[in-house]
């Protein structure tokens, strides 16, 4: 795993607008949310579009949930910069469990 911290400087340098970022996994929500606050300031017009829905795991969020991390990451970068997206459905592993169409 790459710590968000380590991650950021290096998206600030590239020629792109929309920075699609993961963001769903909980083990590292806080530390994603501390390294977005820290570089809010820097992101001039980039907009970031966290990754809020994980499309690797059966379990689903309940809106609610991602609405409020919307509303904490809206009011750290502002609401002009930030389009919700989700995680990027890769497995990470060949072997992982394929997420079933009921829950998809």
């Amino acid at each position: 795993d790459l710590d968000a911290e380590l991650l950021w400087p290096h998206l600030l340098k590239l020629k792109a607008r929309y920075l699609l970022v993961e963001m769903a996994n909980p083990r590292h929500g806080a530390n994603d949310v501390a390294a977005l606050a820290a570089i809010a300031p820097k992101l001039g017009d980039k907009v970031v579009v966290p990754g809020l829905v994980e499309c690797t795991n059966p379990r689903v969020e309940h809106p609610r949930a991602i609405a409020a991390r919307l509303v904490q990451l809206a009011a750290l970068v502002g609401p002009h910069r930030l389009m919700a997206g989700t995680d990027c459905g890769f497995a990470s592993t060949a072997s992982a469990t394929a997420i079933t169409a009921d829950i998809a």
